[in-house]
């Protein structure tokens, strides 16, 4: 009875901890704009000086990630600046002089 136990123990472990075992994860916002075009926003890790690629008309850019909020994002650079609620898929894109408020469609994606 002890070993099946600990079998048991060792498979739940398994199976709610494969998160941890994540090697690679990606987070990527997929957005339709007035001025813009296609925006997409690929952000690599949730934290504070963390890069978010932003690809607009051909162009990457790279912001900082320099607000963390429970799910609200900010990344800022010269040139551009996003307000992302992850919950809501919602984005404030500031570019060019021009500010839009979007929804986006939301992936993710883990290896």
């Amino acid at each position: 009875m002890p070993k099946n136990l600990l079998k048991l123990f060792f498979l739940v472990q398994i199976l709610f901890g494969c998160d941890e075992l994540t090697r690679f994860k990606q987070e990527k916002l997929e957005c339709r704009t007035t001025n813009f075009g296609v925006v997409d926003l690929i952000i690599k890790k949730r934290k504070i000086g963390s890069d978010i690629t932003l690809s607009a008309r051909g162009v990457n850019h790279k912001l900082k990630i320099n607000l963390l909020e429970g799910e609200r994002i900010i990344g800022v650079n010269n040139e551009a600046s996003v307000d992302i609620n992850v919950k809501t898929k919602k984005v404030i894109l500031r570019m060019d002089n021009s500010v839009e408020t979007l929804r986006c469609k939301h992936h993710n994606f883990k290896m």
